[in-house]
């Protein structure tokens, strides 16, 4: 599938970007360097300008193999990075995936993420036909979270700073 761009609200999500117009690899470093993003999102190892544009030449392929759907979540007047979103470890015939994301550190608190999971989540379920049933729980992920509160009936945990993880999944018949 090709990177879609969605317009949340007072946020725009877009593709990763590291070219002469755009360029989101200083903020990935940045959110790589924090401790509190690297906890929950322990994958993101970026020590240097290259290890961030292989990071954002992963996500474009990633895409392009239906393995993870990623968006920058940008403020839409300047373009600058402010979050990531993604749909990670996607099984197109369980229609299932796993939601990702992180705030930045200087960014967390502002409701970013809240909007940005649930249009994420519109997406998925609208255009994938992902029943809504299966991940009932997706307001707990925002940067607002402040606390860890696990809520494991409901498939996600709280997390504090503003990253997380959830499971997200159909509960209605494949064909329908």
């Amino acid at each position: 599938m090709q990177p879609i761009e969605i317009n949340a609200g007072a946020w725009y999500l877009r593709c990763l970007r590291a070219d002469e117009r755009v360029d989101d690899r200083p903020v990935l470093l940045t959110a790589a360097a924090d401790p509190d993003t690297m906890w929950y999102a322990p994958l993101m190892v970026l020590v240097d300008l290259r290890a961030a544009t292989d990071y954002v030449q992963r996500r474009a392929l990633q895409w392009a193999n239906d393995s993870w759907y990623s968006w920058a979540v940008c403020d839409p007047t300047t373009g600058e990075m402010l979050a990531e979103v993604g749909l990670r470890n996607i099984e197109p015939t369980q229609r299932t995936a796993e939601l990702a994301c992180w705030t930045a550190p200087k960014q967390r608190g502002r409701g970013i993420m809240a909007a940005a999971v649930g249009t994420v989540l519109r997406l998925a379920f609208q255009r994938r036909r992902w029943a809504v049933s299966g991940c009932t729980a997706w307001a707990t992920c925002t940067s607002r979270a402040t606390r860890h509160r696990p809520d494991w009936r409901r498939g996600v945990g709280w997390r504090p700073r503003g990253a997380c993880v959830t499971r997200c999944s159909s509960t209605a018949p494949a064909g329908t």
